[in-house]
């Protein structure tokens, strides 16, 4: 939709985004669900090590006020934009270099690390 209809830039429109997942200081309803879901989330080893960090303690979700990062998810959404933009200074247009970004995405590195992740889930 951004490509086809949209005026912005993929690093525009990923940027709040990004700054959330460097951290931001998690509200209490959102604590409070990750507690309350923590039976389901413990079962998955990533989101068990980001959404518990209290892991073993009487409450295993963040803190309200506490400092919420996933570092993983500003990493890879860094790398579409990276790939945007080197789109962009080999000339292509703003269109194309935004495919580049999904591209990388269903496509490249990413992809290929997301079924790496599912392949040693399933394993």
């Amino acid at each position: 939709m951004l490509a086809e209809y949209g005026k912005l830039s993929l690093k525009d429109v990923l940027e709040p985004a990004i700054q959330m997942a460097d951290g931001y200081p998690i509200e209490a309803q959102l604590t409070n669900t990750i507690e309350r879901e923590k039976s389901q989330l413990k079962k998955w080893r990533y989101s068990r090590e980001i959404m518990l960090p209290h892991l073993g303690q009487p409450r295993e979700a963040p803190e309200p006020g506490e400092i919420f990062r996933q570092t993983d998810l500003a990493a890879t959404l860094r790398k579409l934009v990276e790939a945007e933009q080197q789109a962009l200074g080999a000339g292509k247009n703003r269109k194309d270099a935004i495919y580049a970004a999904y591209d990388r995405f269903y496509r490249g590195d990413i992809a290929s690390e997301f079924a790496r992740g599912v392949k040693k889930r399933v394993a």
